[in-house]
């Protein structure tokens, strides 16, 4: 696992932490704003992931759309 994605594990950890502390204090807005987050991200990064295709060196280079002049 990538250090930004162990990042990404431990700051959505958080936000359900955050969430489950919220609602049990009472706190009913912030409670729903966070699981809701929390929701669409889980959702949505399967998307991405598929998205951004393999992961290695030169993942992210775009092509030339012309060669490059010798």
């Amino acid at each position: 696992m990538s250090s930004i994605e162990t990042l990404r594990g431990v700051l959505v950890a958080g936000a359900v932490a955050a969430a489950v502390l919220a609602a049990l204090l009472g706190q009913w807005l912030p409670a729903a704003v966070l699981a809701v987050a929390v929701l669409i991200h889980g959702v949505l990064t399967p998307y991405v992931r598929r998205q951004a295709g393999p992961a290695g060196p030169g993942a992210g280079d775009v092509p030339p759309t012309r060669p490059l002049a010798e």
